[in-house]
């Protein structure tokens, strides 16, 4: 049995709370296309702070030499991931190639078209049920279709507002939920079919799958 250890950087607290289990259902589901079985372990995440992002991946990728893979995160902050990739993505994946010893260079990027809380409304029926209402989508000012998740400018912000809504019909007494509740349950109940839908996370699991393939862990 082959073993696959993951890291992870995140810019983020939340984003460290969300993207762990995305990270290893997502590889969790891409072993069953391996050759052989592969035990996934529990993706570590790496702390870094330095002043760049590029100098954030290279020490991670030094930091954790023993890795089969290591995930960075970046959020797009944009309608496009354009930037992430030309000014943060790509110099990073170019930096850790040049280090002489050793170090992970078997990079995989994540970039979540605006911010990391996109994918946490791909699930809008899930959502609701996490944040115990029966308002309707729209009565909750969310996204109806897959395509309009990636164009919004804060996805975080509709989140909130969504709560806001959802609670306005319950007593002052009733404990309110707080956004940063909901980073660890949606990930864990998300099914990746449903992330599927958007962009990015397809691009994340592209890129996943070629990491495999460089370990000779999955076929061409």
């Amino acid at each position: 049995m082959n073993i696959l250890t993951v890291g992870y950087t995140t810019e983020g607290e939340t984003d460290k709370r969300f993207l762990g289990n995305i990270i290893r259902k997502t590889f969790e589901e891409l072993a069953f296309s391996c050759t052989g079985q592969i035990e996934v372990y529990e993706p570590q995440h790496v702390f870094i702070q330095e002043t760049t992002f590029i100098d954030n991946v290279v020490e991670a990728s030094k930091k954790i030499p023993w890795a089969n893979v290591l995930c960075i995160h970046t959020d797009s902050d944009n309608r496009t991931d354009d930037n992430a990739f030309n000014f943060k993505i790509n110099p990073s994946l170019n930096a850790v190639n040049s280090i002489v010893g050793r170090a992970c260079k078997n990079l995989v990027p994540i970039v979540p078209i605006q911010m990391t809380e996109a994918w946490m409304l791909a699930d809008i029926d899930l959502l609701r049920e996490i944040i115990y209402t029966s308002k309707s989508i729209e009565e909750l000012q969310l996204p109806n279709h897959y395509r309009q998740i990636e164009q919004l400018n804060n996805p975080k912000q509709t989140i909130k507002n969504a709560l806001t809504i959802a609670f306005s019909e319950f007593s002052r007494r009733r404990k309110k939920i707080d956004i940063s509740e909901l980073y660890v349950p949606i990930s864990q109940r998300i099914d990746l079919n449903i992330l599927n839908n958007l962009s990015s996370y397809i691009k994340f699991k592209t890129s996943a799958r070629q990491a495999l393939r460089f370990l000779n862990y999955m076929p061409e």
